[in-house]
């Protein structure tokens, strides 16, 4: 570790610090300290660090940058070694092409399969929308909040030179750092012979000094969101306004602030999606519309009743007998996800001769009711309604003939 010596004392001993603190951590004593380093001096130390604190074992002078070109000579042998002589193999006559022999020509089935849709591949090169970004907070590293660690350093100067190794294992990992850290010593006092330590008075003081810890920590996030204003995170200013560790006036004040910018944040994510699912439809991309309408961005996003009413309708016509297999298959999947599946009513299945576009009418019937009877299915029940309430029907179950 880099430690800088900061002062001498009045004893003879020296303080030191991390290097790039800003207080002194401890004392290291002039017996260690010797003629390796002077006040001011940045040294590397060798230290021992356990639950009572660190202390400082020896210290090790940087060595300073030889001047003059550093380079490796390399002798070798006196053994003269032949060159590698590389031939390429004759490609054969059927690599070329595609694997196809010369007599044979371009297969038209691969490009009748290209002129297709490719359900699955198209999704993923539609774009994806305005929106897309803000249904992903903080996806990238570069948005991730900026937090200092005030008010735990004020935290840590509070407290006892016994409390703060365990504070500091707290900060970094809670309890089971600190039990990780009590497992340790104990193993390292026992090879080395020494009194066996006691586990729970150390769990005892971590458990006081945990509420503690978690009140710094949030302390530290919310004013980071603070300061970051309109560009904090969304999902720290969630996570910051649903848990709060103490109820304090001050705490209070902060999550009203910080309730204030979630607010504002999660209105501009949801007038962006909506705009996104408005021009998306307007554009005749149905597919990108369903994909939006299925991923709010929030619970508490909601979409037009009469917009729901034209899309359905709008996905209703494009299922007819006659569309492509592939793209009618797209859509199913599409809307099978969306809130209008239940509303949606295709017009027809198209004739596939691979009978794929059947088993997929089949597979969906359940999420959009009205491909049931066309599959000679019987329409399934609508939802439960809240309560665990059932609505049963007393009618004779009618067997539905498949259409021809």
């Amino acid at each position: 570790m880099d430690i800088e010596i900061t002062s001498l004392r009045p004893d003879g001993n020296f303080t030191w610090r991390v290097a790039g603190a800003r207080e002194p951590k401890g004392v290291v004593e002039a017996s260690i300290v010797k003629d390796l380093a002077k006040v001011g001096e940045v040294v590397k130390a060798e230290v021992d660090q356990g639950l009572d604190g660190v202390s400082i074992v020896a210290l090790v002078p940087r060595r300073d940058r030889q001047s003059g070109d550093m380079h490796l000579e390399i002798h070798g042998g006196r053994k003269t070694i032949a060159g590698v002589t590389t031939t390429l193999a004759k490609k054969d006559a059927k690599d070329k092409k595609g694997r196809r022999g010369d007599k044979r020509g371009p297969s038209d089935k691969s490009n009748e399969r290209s002129d297709k849709f490719d359900a699955r591949k198209g999704r993923s090169k539609r774009p994806t929308g305005e929106v897309s970004k803000e249904r992903r907070p903080n996806s990238s590293y570069q948005d991730r909040l900026k937090v200092a660690s005030i008010h735990r350093d004020a935290l840590l100067v509070s407290l006892s030179p016994q409390e703060q190794p365990i504070a500091e294992h707290l900060i970094e990992g809670g309890m089971p750092a600190v039990r990780t850290a009590i497992t340790n010593q104990i193993s390292e006092a026992k090879k080395l012979g020494q009194p066996p330590i006691l586990e729970a008075p150390l769990l005892a003081i971590a458990e006081r000094l945990l509420p503690s810890v978690r009140l710094a920590i949030w302390r530290d996030r919310a004013d980071a969101c603070k300061a970051a204003g309109a560009d904090a995170p969304l999902r720290d200013l969630r996570s910051l306004v649903s848990a709060v560790p103490s109820r304090g006036e001050d705490e209070k004040a902060l999550v009203k602030e910080l309730k204030g910018l979630l607010d504002v944040k999660v209105k501009k994510i949801v007038d962006s999606w909506r705009e996104s699912l408005t021009k998306s439809f307007e554009s005749g991309d149905l597919l990108q519309t369903l994909e939006l309408a299925s991923s709010p961005p929030d619970t508490s996003a909601s979409i037009d009743q009469e917009f729901l009413v034209r899309l359905s309708e709008s996905v209703s016509e494009k299922l007819h007998a006659d569309e492509n297999p592939e793209k009618w298959i797209t859509l199913v999947e599409s809307a099978a996800s969306s809130p209008v599946r239940r509303q949606v009513k295709p017009k027809g299945i198209p004739d596939d001769p691979t009978g794929e576009a059947q088993k997929i009418a089949k597979k969906y019937s359940g999420m959009i009711p009205a491909l049931a009877p066309m599959v000679g299915l019987r329409i399934p029940p609508p939802p439960r309604v809240p309560g665990g309430m059932v609505v049963v029907s007393r009618r004779p179950e009618k067997k539905v003939e498949p259409n021809p």
